[in-house]
């Protein structure tokens, strides 16, 4: 299995927004070396692999939600630091 095609570099590199791509470390859907592909097209991308789990987070939900809400306070704190500036 592989991911889509996307839009040119050219266009993602134009997303300024910051993104966070989680995935499991066996994620047979969104392998981790695609997944590095798809976010280093991005100028504000991370990626989060969470070791032991598939695409499902298999009993790593409650990390999963963590890692999200601690990458949106992050983006939220660095958006107030910059003020008439989204995130």
């Amino acid at each position: 299995l592989a991911l889509p095609a996307g839009p040119p570099v050219s266009e993602l590199r134009a997303f300024r927004r910051p993104i966070l791509f989680l995935s499991g470390d066996r994620d047979d859907y969104c392998p981790a070396e695609e997944l590095g592909r798809l976010a280093r097209r991005f100028p504000r991308a991370e990626v989060v692999l969470l070791p032991g789990t598939n695409h499902h987070l298999w009993r790593r939900e409650r990390e999963a939600a963590e890692l999200v809400g601690d990458f949106a306070d992050r983006t939220v704190a660095a958006a107030a630091e910059r003020p008439g500036q989204s995130p």
